[in-house]
């Protein structure tokens, strides 16, 4: 390596455990900034790394350090203040600090190679068309007009031989250059052609006054044309209206779709030029600003609104957990509270666990704080996303919205982090880089100095519990904001008795018919989506499965499929039973789409919506239906857990829980409390309004405990009945837990692998707690069969370090096609 040159602290994009040291570019001046994206080679290929600093020369190692190949992009795409948290991931959760980061990072840049086509100087529209047959020149045409060709049309052109000789061609007379290289991958940046004015149209519109004549510009030798006129004319008449009287094409091209040959001449002549300029998407396009008067708060709220305000001016790390019942004005606190840390020049970060949620409070956030709000979560474009990103970067935007990956926004001088809904699993996540949004955003605080809100009406049972041990501090609301109380809950219990059929009770048709008699709203809550579970042979009994996963097949009646939630591998519903031969499969078990039929049956004269993952997987379709609620379109609404969280619709009356035993049967430590927190979530959805709530849930435990505190919704009492059977299995919160899970296309080399993994667990394990292995409850997904072993302590250091130890020998101890994951703190490990 050259001396003189810079080194740098680089994470790459890559499953290695440590950063690597590259030099800079020759005769740099300035260094790279923290967050600037780079190419660099590894091995013998090229990857995405992401610089983290500069790094300290070691002269005995200055010969083996490599150049990076180069810079992308045009600046950092995150702040140097993110990198100890970045760092805190990777070690936490034994993941590589360069994963960690393209997880961050919205789209995970990475790299793609591109080719584009610039016209050169000797390069004109009537040398280009003698190149090619006329059956070419519509894009050798907009290449002349627009002086190149970006890379999405380049890569069509190519596929095809003749285009591609075309181009060659193009490029052998001196016409074109053809560029190659590397490009991030992942959102590209919106642009719009815009016109400028040059030379004298430039002085005379910077006088001012009236749009000057076309005579102005007629030379002696090549007066205008009249179609030069008729484009001018256009331009002045709309150049005062822009900045800079810098005017986009479009309007132009509306106004006179031909004017291209116009254009062309009046660049030519030097009075127009044409560029590209970037333009940013905006997410919050047709939606009106509406007014939003500051409600009075109550005395509750006012007390909890003090102490988070204090720890916001103090600068301080304060956890808080919002305890309060649904309905009880959270979303309102956490409104004035951001208002106190905007006011002092600081920062907030809102995470909430469904993009249904976003859709809902983005409303009220863009009424409070107007372009001060950004948003990002899965449910935008990804250009929408890229955009969003970058306002947050410049600090363009200091409010940011979004699901459990918001929590990466690279906001600068934190003042607030609110968690609301801080109970929902989908916090979690599952694939790639498993972590807990909940506790990120805790560290986000930490890190910042600022406080932390964690808001529900059912805490998971760690928050409670840190509550009760002086690790968070607790705020509760116990009443609604509304004069109306808690709604009345009645359980039937589906095993007494007959019912007019499987999936409705006798009370809660009749409950429907008066509230539908009423022109009340009524929701009905079932968390199984598709129209039968699966599909079974009523001649030998055999289940349809997935080919690739260990799960039967649902059927989806509107898609007219037999689907796999896992993998998406699908069949036709007329398929034959592949053990007998027989031709009547049936459908078993029953999801939305068959609620949605039966309803059809039971009141066709009802308006009826269904809301669930296959239908509704956007904010704009979200946005929609929040406005048709509002606006009394929708009688039933009918979803999954979707609908279940949070959500502010003031004229449902009532929600019927249909089927209040699907979690309780799962071989999960939590699904008591996971059927409790969906229990009252959903039941909080009824009496928002003027009209009190009634909610009927329909089960056949109504004497499972879960069952029986959500009627009453009883939270403490639910904490005490799983708190005390935490205690004697020892799980969390009284214990630690890590999910060590194989994985591979071979069921004997994982099983081998597994077995060699709890062997040298056991061996390091001094404190730590080795469950298993045992092949996963949902053995094989994707093709891959899945074993895992559960780990637990109460020794957190002590886990870590065995982690530690595995990671650095799991390539040792795992078959060559085995993969290994470890999960610390699990939420799901089926």
């Amino acid at each position: 390596m050259e001396t003189g040159r810079r080194l740098y602290e680089v994470a790459v994009a890559a499953p290695l455990a440590t950063t690597l040291t590259y030099a800079g570019p020759i005769g740099q001046d300035q260094p790279l900034p923290v967050g600037s994206v780079v190419r660099v080679p590894l091995g013998g290929r090229q990857v995405t790394g992401y610089v983290l600093g500069e790094a300290r020369p070691d002269a005995g190692a200055l010969h083996k350090v490599r150049p990076l190949s180069e810079v992308l992009g045009t600046g950092p795409f995150f702040p140097a203040g993110l990198v100890p948290f970045y760092r805190w991931i990777a070690q936490y959760y034994h993941f590589p600090v360069g994963e960690v980061i393209r997880t961050a990072l919205p789209l995970a840049p990475g790299l793609k190679t591109y080719r584009r086509v610039l016209v050169t100087g000797l390069g004109n529209e009537e040398d280009i068309l003698t190149v090619a047959a006329p059956a070419s020149w519509p894009w050798l045409q907009r290449l002349a007009a627009a002086g190149q060709l970006g890379s999405a049309e380049v890569r069509r052109l190519w596929r095809n031989p003749p285009e591609r000789r075309t181009l060659l061609s193009l490029e052998k007379r001196g016409l074109v250059r053809i560029v190659s290289g590397f490009e991030l991958a992942g959102g590209r940046a919106k642009t719009e052609a815009v016109l400028q004015p040059e030379g004298r149209l430039a002085e005379l519109l910077g006088q001012g006054g009236q749009a000057p004549d076309a005579s102005c510009f007629d030379s002696e030798t090549a007066p205008l044309r009249r179609s030069e006129c008729k484009l001018l004319g256009l331009f002045c008449d709309l150049a005062p209206s822009f900045p800079d009287h810098v005017v986009p094409r479009a309007p132009l091209r509306q106004a006179y779709p031909n004017h291209t040959p116009a254009l062309q001449r009046l660049v030519a002549r030097g009075l127009l030029s044409l560029h590209q300029r970037a333009v940013l998407r905006d997410p919050f396009a047709g939606l009106q600003r509406r007014p939003c008067p500051v409600p009075d708060l109550t005395a509750a709220q006012k007390s909890a609104l003090a102490s988070m305000s204090a720890a916001i001016r103090a600068h301080e790390f304060v956890p808080f957990l919002l305890f309060g019942v649904t309905g009880s004005g959270k979303t309102e606190v956490y409104l004035q509270a951001l208002d106190t840390a905007l006011a002092l020049g600081r920062s907030a970060l809102i995470l909430v666990p469904e993009i249904t949620l976003a859709a809902q409070l983005e409303r009220d956030l863009h009424a409070r704080f107007g372009e001060l709000v950004a948003v990002l979560h899965s449910g935008m474009s990804d250009g929408e996303r890229i955009d969003q990103w970058q306002l947050v970067l410049h600090g363009q935007a200091r409010v940011v919205l979004g699901a459990r990956s918001a929590v990466f926004a690279p906001l600068a001088d934190l003042g607030l982090v609110i968690v609301d809904e801080e109970h929902d699993s989908s916090y979690k996540q599952e694939e790639g880089l498993p972590y807990q949004g909940r506790d990120l955003a805790v560290l986000r605080a930490q890190l910042a100095g600022c406080p932390v809100v964690l808001g529900s009406a059912t805490p998971a049972l760690t928050s409670y519990w840190h509550t009760q041990t002086g690790k968070y501090q607790l705020l509760h609301l116990p009443a609604r904001v509304n004069p109306q109380p808690l709604p009345q809950v009645s359980v039937v219990d589906m095993k007494a008795g007959q019912q007019p059929s499987r999936l409705f009770s006798v009370q809660l048709l009749a409950a429907m018919r008066e509230n539908l008699a009423q022109k009340q709203q009524t929701l009905l809550f079932l968390n199984r989506r598709g129209f039968a579970t699966f599909m079974q042979c009523p001649d030998c009994g055999h289940v349809l499965e997935c080919r690739h996963c260990h799960v039967a097949l649902t059927l989806h009646r509107a898609q007219n499929r037999l689907l796999c939630h896992y993998c998406g591998y699908q069949l036709h519903p007329d398929t034959v039973c592949p053990a007998c031969g027989s031709h009547r499969m049936l459908g078993r078990g029953f999801g939305t789409e068959r609620i949605e039929e039966e309803i059809a049956a039971f009141f066709p004269e009802a308006r009826t919506v269904r809301v669930d993952s296959d239908n509704k997987k956007n904010r704009r379709t979200m946005l929609e239906l929040m406005q048709a609620m509002r606006s009394r379109d929708i009688d039933i609404l009918i979803g999954t857990q979707i609908i279940a969280k949070g959500l502010h619709f003031p004229h449902v009356a009532l929600v019927g829980v249909l089927w209040a035993d699907a979690g309780l049967s799962l071989p999960d430590f939590r699904a008591g409390e996971r059927t409790f927190a969906q229990l009252v979530q959903v039941t909080g959805r009824a009496g928002r309004g003027e009209t009190p709530g009634r909610v009927i849930i329909q089960t056949c435990r109504p004497d499972h405990y879960a069952v029986r505190l959500a009627q009453q919704q009883d939270y403490v009492g639910l904490y005490a009945e799983e708190i005390e059977l935490r205690r004697q299995l020892a799980y969390p919160p009284l214990t630690r837990l890590v999910n060590v899970r194989l994985s591979g296309e071979h069921e004997a080399e994982v099983e081998r692998g597994a077995g060699a993994v709890a062997a040298f667990l056991r061996r390091k394990a001094g404190p730590v707690v080795v469950l298993g292995p045992a092949p996963a409850p949902l053995v094989k997904i994707k093709d891959r069969v899945r074993w895992q072993l559960l780990l637990k302590s109460s020794d957190l250091h002590a886990l870590h370090a065995l982690c530690d130890e595995l990671c650095s020998q799991k390539h040792r101890l795992c078959p060559r096609n085995t993969t290994l994951q470890v999960d610390v703190d699990p939420e799901n490990m089926l």
